[in-house]
């Protein structure tokens, strides 16, 4: 089912993205780059895409990433779909049309990532090689993520890709998709009593797991809850025995979408 799952997941991802490339008001960041790229070099933008996927696999090997299934197909499933399915869609020439399918494009890359996510079999490419310079270097993974992401548009830019007011409502509706990715999936809110333990089998590389205080507090030694051993891990048990009632929560670092509550009763 998993495996099911992350398919229609990265079909999704890349429908999104050829409708905002069919759009024609800019694309996304890493988009506009492979869009440089295939004018420079003559490629489609799926065969670009794919190319990208490929050199920043290999920028895995220093970090000691580990791909996954999920991360394979995230290189060849995203790039295909771009490929098969631009042709199909309309390419809109009045402005709020165009305007509307980056819209639609954007929702359906939300709820593309939603599906893979959960699917929980390697991260794709680009995000990996993010969370690896986060890991190594601990600078805050927005941080690494937005500079990357600069790079890689204006590189882009400089090639001949569309950056346009597509690529900043992109950039700014994809804030959205937490908030979709909960209408997808609805994790599990735990309910236990106070002096229970309780313990977290985790296998999510790219996913690193923490039991915290507050869901917007972030990462930081103040809102991680006291006593939790392993908390933060990627592989292996987290456990918790709680000393106190309230309301806790479990959370992805990366992707607050993922996070359910953890409700200790007296």
């Amino acid at each position: 089912m998993s495996m099911i799952i992350l398919i229609i997941g990265l079909w999704i991802f890349g429908t999104g993205d050829a409708v905002i490339i069919a759009a024609g008001l800019g694309v996304a960041p890493w988009t506009v780059l492979a869009q440089g790229i295939g004018v420079q070099f003559d490629y489609t933008i799926g065969q670009a895409t794919f190319l990208i996927s490929v050199v920043v696999l290999f920028l895995w090997i220093p970090l000691k990433e580990k791909p996954g299934i999920g991360t394979i197909l995230n290189a060849i499933l995203i790039a295909a779909a771009i490929d098969v399915m631009e042709p199909f869609l309309p390419h809109p020439k009045e402005y709020v049309f165009q305007l509307i399918q980056v819209l639609v494009g954007t929702i359906l890359v939300g709820i593309g990532s939603g599906f893979y996510l959960t699917a929980n079999l390697g991260p794709g490419p680009r995000d990996g090689w993010m969370t690896g310079i986060q890991r190594i270097t601990e600078i805050p993974i927005g941080r690494v993520r937005t500079t990357i992401e600069i790079v890689a548009l204006m590189i882009g830019w400089k090639l001949g890709g569309v950056f346009g007011l597509g690529t900043i409502i992109f950039a700014i509706f994809i804030r959205i998709m937490p908030s979709i990715n909960k209408l997808i999936v609805s994790y599990v809110n735990i309910t236990i009593n106070k002096g229970d333990t309780i313990n977290f089998n985790v296998a999510a590389s790219g996913h690193p797991f923490f039991l915290i205080k507050n869901s917007n507090g972030g990462f930081g030694s103040d809102n991680l809850i006291e006593g939790v051993s392993n908390n933060g891990i990627e592989n292996g048990t987290i456990s918790w025995t709680s000393l106190e009632s309230g309301t806790y929560y479990y959370i992805c670092e990366y992707h607050p979408s993922m996070i359910g509550i953890i409700t200790v009763n007296e």
